[in-house]
């Protein structure tokens, strides 16, 4: 595999990330439509400990939003995901990113990430870890 044409062999760390720091936004109000306002989460993360034997494994948080919503969506910011520093260098075999958010209840969105990383045996048994960074939107 290789990335900008650089072997990615070489390497056990993977790293994306970018920021939001709005707070709220209200769109512009059109005539004969109703202005809605945006609720927004910035900066939440789920993160992975070391483990091997299985993947891609799932896990999730209860993000809270500052005002109830009837609809919401999750945005991913970044990731820091590694082989665990103890079983040396691997070459990148798979990586598996993924979140999702349930139908909110008021205020409150769950959001479920899911996450594996594994080289190129086609099966799980390095350890790996990481910590998935996103952001909820709801209206």
């Amino acid at each position: 595999m290789s990335l900008n044409g650089r072997s990615l062999a070489a390497h056990t760390s993977y790293t994306l990330h970018t920021t939001c720091h709005v707070a709220r936004i209200r769109p512009l109000i059109f005539t004969g439509i109703r202005g809605v306002i945006m609720e927004i989460s910035p900066n939440n993360s789920i993160t992975f400990g070391p483990l091997s034997g299985s993947g891609p494994r799932s896990s999730f948080t209860d993000v809270n939003l500052p005002n109830p919503v009837v609809q919401a969506t999750v945005i991913l910011t970044g990731f820091n995901v590694a082989f665990s520093p103890a079983d040396g260098d691997h070459h990148l075999g798979d990586l598996d990113v993924r979140l999702s958010a349930a139908p909110p209840s008021g205020s409150s969105v769950r959001v479920t990430a899911t996450y594996g990383l594994r080289d190129w045996t086609d099966n799980w048994d390095d350890r790996y870890e990481g910590t998935i960074f996103f952001t909820v939107i709801g209206e």
